[in-house]
C-alpha cells in the first residue's frame, strides 16, 4: 500500500497532462484483482483514464480514444492507449466497453504477465447520475494475448466514476 499512493501521484500528473489534450472525461476506478491462485497475493487496484472528445458518433454509441494508468497496491503497473466505446440506452444507464494495449511492469516474479505488452480489455454497466457524473462497475481482463509462452492473464472488478467535461 506504501506504493500506491506515489505511484497515484504520478498517474495524476499523467492524466492531467492529458487534460491538455482536451480530455472529455476523467474515470477513476477502485478494485479487486484476481491473479488466479494463492501466490501471487490478490490485490488491490487504482485505475485512472482519461477518455478524449467521441470521434465517432452513432446515435446512442461514442467511440473515443483513452489513455489508461493501472497500479496495484502489490507495486505492479500498467499504462496504455485504445479506444473507449459506450452505449447510452434511452434511460441514464449505460454498457461501456474498452480495449488498450500497453506496457506492463511487475513488481515480482509472482506477478509476471509472461511479457511487458499487455492487452486490457474491459466491459462494465453504468448509470449517469447527472450532466457531469456517472458510476460503473466492470470487469477488466489483461494477457499477453498468446505472444508469449506464458500467458496467466489477470480479472479485475473495478468499482468507477466518471467525470466528463
Amino acid at each position: 500500500m506504501k506504493r500506491l499512493f506515489p505511484a497515484a501521484l504520478s498517474a495524476a500528473s499523467l492524466l492531467l497532462g492529458a487534460a491538455q489534450l482536451h480530455a472529455a472525461d476523467f474515470v477513476v476506478g477502485l478494485g479487486y484483482t484476481d491473479f488466479g491462485s494463492n501466490e501471487p497475493p490478490n490485490t488491490r487496484v487504482l485505475s485512472l483514464e482519461a477518455h478524449g472528445d467521441s470521434f465517432h458518433d452513432l446515435g446512442r454509441v461514442a467511440i473515443s480514444p483513452m489513455l489508461v494508468f493501472t497500479v496495484h497496491d502489490g507495486g505492479d503497473y500498467y499504462a496504455g492507449i485504445g479506444l473507449s466505446g459506450r452505449y447510452d440506452f434511452q434511460s441514464d444507464w449505460f454498457i461501456e466497453g474498452s480495449f488498450a494495449p500497453g506496457i506492463y511492469l511487475p513488481d515480482n516474479d509472482a506477478t509476471d504477465l509472461g511479457h511487458h505488452l499487455e492487452f486490457r480489455s474491459l466491459l462494465g454497466v453504468g448509470y449517469q447520475i447527472n450532466d457531469g457524473n456517472a458510476v460503473s462497475v466492470a470487469l477488466t481482463h489483461r494477457s499477453n494475448g498468446g505472444i508469449a509462452d506464458r500467458n496467466p492473464g489477470v480479472d479485475t472488478i473495478e468499482f468507477r466514476w466518471r467525470k466528463s467535461f
